[in-house]
């Protein structure tokens, strides 16, 4: 009895170094993912076929004056992928109708956009370095208001941090085309991706020589069906100036029948049928 008692205690040490082991092994591998595979898997869980919302943007001035416009934002994914998405504004009068065209295009090729202004009934193509240019006077630039094409970035996980009490992943991304790094105004975006759903809830920008630019934060998450989230709230603040430009959704729907002609360049011209 005495013998055996004696060989279990001799085997409890590398028993426990073996039990703690295979705990961390197991916790690396949970820990394994790249800044990229993250990137794909909040892709895969919150990218949907045809959405439609209706908001009200506010642009608000450095001395805190506030000017609201109500929009409308259309987006599918085309038998390809790809992702097309329209803007419209609806209020206030003197913009009614302007209309902002974008067309996710894949690998290195440049994302096509179109801007119509209806008080020169004038259809403006948004090209090369433009898209870094601001929209329509908002913090907002042209290229934030395209889909996160994965094949146009670098992805590097360089830690973690918590946003607002909840774990996040920290992601950078930098331009890894040619394209990008000639026409994007960014030469590093930081995500902060909380790791329980994987959604975006900041994002730092920064210039070329990564001098941060501006900051966005979304709040009032929402969980619309099964894996997928939304933020009601977005504010992209810019830091120099002491601007900023906050977005609330006030209607959504998932999955909306929108025909694939609302995004034909010779349809952005009409008047939405949202209101």
């Amino acid at each position: 009895m005495t013998r055996w008692t004696v060989d279990l205690r001799r085997l409890a040490l590398p028993l426990a170094c073996a039990a703690l082991l295979i705990a961390g092994l197991a916790a690396g591998a949970a820990q394994a993912q790249t800044g990229r595979e993250i990137m794909q898997t909040q892709k895969d869980r919150h990218d949907v076929d045809a959405e439609v919302s209706l908001s009200t943007m506010t642009l608000i001035n450095a001395k805190g004056r506030r000017q609201d416009r109500r929009m409308v934002t259309l987006r599918i994914r085309n038998a390809e992928g790809q992702s097309r998405s329209l803007v419209k504004y609806l209020a206030p009068n003197d913009i009614a109708n302007v209309g902002l065209l974008t067309w996710e295009q894949p690998g290195d090729t440049e994302d096509d956009q179109w801007l119509y202004l209806p008080a020169s009934d004038d259809v403006k193509r948004i090209v090369g370095g433009s898209k870094k240019n601001a929209f329509m006077g908002s913090d907002i630039a042209y290229e934030d208001m395209r889909a996160e094409d994965l094949d146009a970035f670098d992805y590097t996980l360089t830690g973690e941090e918590e946003v607002d009490g909840h774990p996040c992943f920290v992601v950078e991304a930098r331009p890894a085309t040619q394209t990008e790094r000639e026409e994007s105004g960014y030469g590093l975006r930081i995500l902060y991706i909380r790791k329980d759903i994987y959604f975006t809830v900041r994002t730092d920008f920064f210039d070329p020589r990564e001098r941060l630019l501006k900051k966005a934060t979304f709040t009032g998450l929402s969980n619309p069906a099964g894996d997928l989230w939304r933020a009601e709230v977005s504010r992209f603040e810019t830091v120099r100036a002491g601007t900023a430009t906050e977005t609330v959704v006030e209607e959504r729907e998932i999955d909306a029948e929108i025909p694939e002609g609302t995004f034909a360049t010779q349809n952005i011209k009409r008047r939405s049928r949202y209101r």
